[in-house]
């Protein structure tokens, strides 16, 4: 699955390279990459470190450049990029979306409450006997029924919608 992956962003990285390449900036982008310095490399470093926008306009031509051949690349930042622009008009002409979730694990057959209850069991007993045991810690034990939804919905909440990001 890994190599197939690869191969496909192998194939989308040639289209983009072919788009820059069919361009008739190509020698001028050659020309760029000829004509750089150390210095002008670590002051466009220390730029984007800041926050701010490259003004040196060599700088900026490669870099738009990069993300030509870059968009075509699934995953990839400069498809980011897009995908935020993309969505950024579409909030232009729609509006903000409204984004509604529902999460609602269930407590009574989770074996996590076990753990955060504080009860020992084992995994080799009668699925109804550990079902008993699961349901009596549930319904005694509503400390540990609450840090499970937290805990479920805060794993949730930041591998889906990456809420811990910044």
């Amino acid at each position: 699955m890994y190599l197939l992956y690869d191969v496909i962003q192998l194939r989308k990285s040639s289209l983009g390279n072919t788009f820059l390449i069919k361009q008739q900036n190509w020698q001028s982008a050659l020309d760029d990459i000829a004509s750089l310095t150390v210095t002008q490399l670590q002051n466009a470093a220390k730029t984007i470190e800041s926050g701010q926008k490259i003004k040196d306009p060599v700088i900026r031509r490669l870099l738009r450049n990069i993300e030509t051949v870059g968009i075509q690349v699934p995953g990839s930042f400069a498809q980011k990029l897009r995908m935020r622009s993309e969505i950024r008009g579409l909030i232009a002409r729609y509006g903000i979306p409204a984004f509604w979730i529902t999460i609602n694990p269930s407590d009574l057959r989770n074996p996590l409450v076990l753990i955060l209850a504080g009860v020992e069991y084992s995994r080799d007993n009668l699925a109804a006997a550990n079902t008993a045991i699961r349901k009596a810690a549930a319904t005694s034990n509503p400390v540990a029924v609450a840090e499970f939804f937290y805990q479920v919905c805060k794993a949730i909440l930041d591998s889906l919608l990456a809420t811990n990001t910044d």
